[in-house]
């Protein structure tokens, strides 16, 4: 007996083992599975969000099954194209009114000519009708022939699902709808023509044209489908024991990309050997709780599990997620993973990994893949932090173009992201303003990334300030610029401690390793530095000084347009030749300071790139930078 859709359909309402079996494997896979919208093929996923899917289904009324796939791909297409149809500009010969002619040719004269009458007015008297050329747009073009032959059978179909499953799908009344309009009725029929360049480059008609193709190769495919009943529920029960040893939290699963095929009913792990796993010495709870905050916040990308504050800025906590990021590569084949909620991080030789850190601090942190990195990290805190504010701190020894990767990410998730360097976020955590004076001078000592900086700040008074925040003494705080006091090569932060089990190239599995603590410096040591000079205070940052970031947020949200920290400018000067000598001349002066703005760094860049086109163009190949 033949064996199709209408079959299996029949067969399930009567609760016959084999259609329930084909169907149960078909919704199993389509619900564990991401496709692609503009393909349809099934994408790349990490184990550990696979085995989430499989051990923690999420079950449904729909029967998910090779028809859904087909409708699931063309919906958004059909629904957009029923909307805006291909329109071409057509003609033809019509019998108008006089007043209304507005083209003739040769048949238009030939067919008057035979009309009775010696001038054109004659001609026209008894009948003021003419025979004349008229343009209008057609839809009666191949891509909306065939559009029309597809929603027709699609609604079939899904009739024929409705009547057997008792599902009906949002799609069919508009399809009947759409059929029944005036515009349908002006398309002609689908002669299985070759697809044109429309089919094949239109972004709606092409997946038009791949779901037609599908439709025509369904029954077939039911057929392919119920003879591999048997090895799809071997590979079904193998990723279910996975799941289940997953779900347990005795076992610790090795992050890697799983490869999928649904025309085969494939799961594949990268390496093509069995997921790598290890026992775990403690229970790992599988539910995660995702909370989401809808206040402004201040988060430090320094760790591998970014520190953050929010609210009262009392209290910093920790995000559960590691912020790692990978790329598996081998001939032309890519695939990119996100490690937030994995067990382990494989360091396979075919893999690229990128922590949170290494947008700060790696010597290649502007590179394509920093910037992928980063557009999925930005885009999971936007996931957690749904307010638009955000304010992250940036070391103070970073350069503008070492943060470029990191700040074009956060400000197209965030409307209003904004840098803050760690050293003024320490200061407003730490400094009680009931024992400072003008002048009083603050030193911040550094450790992130590998480097020890010193960073001086200048507590200025300002009369308007007083009057406006009470508590702060009408003091605000003047940047130096930083001071490298020591530096080692320990730049990855996998180098230098790394919060998240790793298992190497080899296979071998190694427990996660604390981050270095940062050395005390001794603030006669930096007073002895003529870089850094004499001061009244120093703080030597343990901890992430979040909470200070999101208390300067708080005071400035009060303040208005009186800015609480200003920046020291970087002495930039060139050299000019005047009277036959090379001279200095100064761009900016030592002590300047500016404003900080949101984008700050942007606008002073550009500030300063301004005045060295000036200067070039009043002394032409004579300033030297």
């Amino acid at each position: 007996m033949t064996i199709n859709l209408q079959k299996v359909y029949f067969d399930y309402r009567a609760e016959e083992e084999k259609a329930c079996a084909l169907l149960g494997q078909l919704d199993w896979f389509c619900r564990i599975a991401d496709f692609d919208p503009k393909t349809g093929l099934a994408l790349p996923q990490a184990l550990s969000i696979f085995l989430e899917r499989v051990a923690l289904p999420k079950n449904g009324g729909v029967v998910l099954d090779r028809l859904w796939r087909i409708t699931e791909h063309s919906r958004a297409s059909v629904e957009r194209l029923f909307h805006s149809l291909n329109e071409s500009p057509r003609r033809e010969h019509a019998l108008l009114p006089v007043h209304a002619v507005r083209e003739l040719d040769a048949s238009s004269f030939i067919k008057l000519s035979n009309r009775p009458g010696r001038t054109i007015r004659e001609k026209l008297a008894g009948k003021p009708y003419m025979q004349a050329v008229r343009r209008f747009q057609s839809v009666d073009l191949p891509e909306n022939r065939l559009l029309k032959a597809f929603v027709r059978h699609l609604g079939e179909l899904l009739e024929l699902r409705r009547d057997c499953l008792s599902h009906e799908d949002e799609l069919l009344p508009k399809i009947q709808l759409w059929l029944r309009s005036e515009e349908a009725q002006a398309i002609g029929n689908w002669d299985n023509l070759p697809p044109n360049n429309t089919l094949l480059s239109h972004r709606d008609y092409r997946r038009v044209w791949d779901s037609w193709r599908w439709l025509q190769t369904l029954d077939d495919d039911v057929a392919g489908d119920l003879a591999q009943l048997e090895a799809r529920g071997k590979t079904m029960r193998l990723w279910k024991q996975c799941a289940q040893m997953w779900a347990g939290g005795k076992h610790l699963f090795a992050e890697m990309p799983l490869l999928f095929d649904y025309e085969k009913f494939e799961i594949l792990p990268w390496s093509s050997k069995p997921p790598l796993f290890n026992t775990s010495r403690q229970n790992i709870p599988r539910r995660i709780q995702r909370c989401e905050i809808t206040e402004p916040v201040c988060v430090d990308f320094t760790s591998l599990r970014p520190r953050y504050a929010s609210g009262d800025g009392k209290v910093a906590q920790s995000l559960p997620e590691a912020f790692l990021w990978q790329q598996w590569r081998r001939d032309d084949e890519s695939v990119d993973i996100e490690l937030f909620h994995s067990d382990a991080v494989w360091l396979h030789p075919q893999s690229t990994t990128i922590s949170a850190p290494d947008l700060l601090f790696a010597k290649d942190n502007t590179s394509e893949n920093c910037d992928r990195a980063a557009r999925a990290f930005a885009s999971h805190l936007r996931g957690v932090f749904r307010h638009d504010t955000l304010i992250w701190l940036a070391p103070d020894y970073l350069n503008d173009f070492e943060l470029e990767v990191i700040r074009r990410n956060l400000n197209a998730r965030f409307t209003d992201a904004e840098p803050l360097p760690r050293s003024v976020a320490a200061v407003f955590a730490q400094i009680d303003y009931s024992r400072i004076r003008d002048g009083f001078t603050v030193v911040v000592v550094d450790g992130a990334g590998g480097r020890t900086c010193a960073t001086k700040l200048i507590a200025k008074f300002d009369i308007e300030l007083k009057k406006c925040l009470p508590e702060t003494g009408g003091f605000y705080w003047e940047r130096c610029p930083s001071v490298i006091i020591a530096s080692t090569d320990d730049e990855k932060s996998g180098e230098s401690g790394c919060d998240i089990i790793i298992v190497d190239a080899n296979e071998q599995w190694h427990d996660p390793t604390p981050p270095a603590r940062l050395k005390f410096v001794d603030a006669s040591f930096l007073k002895s530095d003529p870089r850094i000079g004499n001061f009244a205070f120093c703080i030597n940052l343990k901890e992430s000084p979040v909470a200070g970031g999101i208390q300067l947020h708080a005071l400035q949200q009060r303040a208005g347009d009186i800015p609480l920290w200003r920046d020291h400018i970087p002495e930039l000067s060139i050299k000019v030749m005047r009277d036959g000598y090379y001279q200095r001349f100064h761009l900016v002066s030592r002590g300047t300071t500016v404003n900080p703005p949101p984008r700050q760094n942007s606008c002073r860049l550009k500030f300063i790139e301004s005045i060295k086109f000036e200067i070039k163009n009043d002394y032409p190949e004579k300033a030297v930078f």
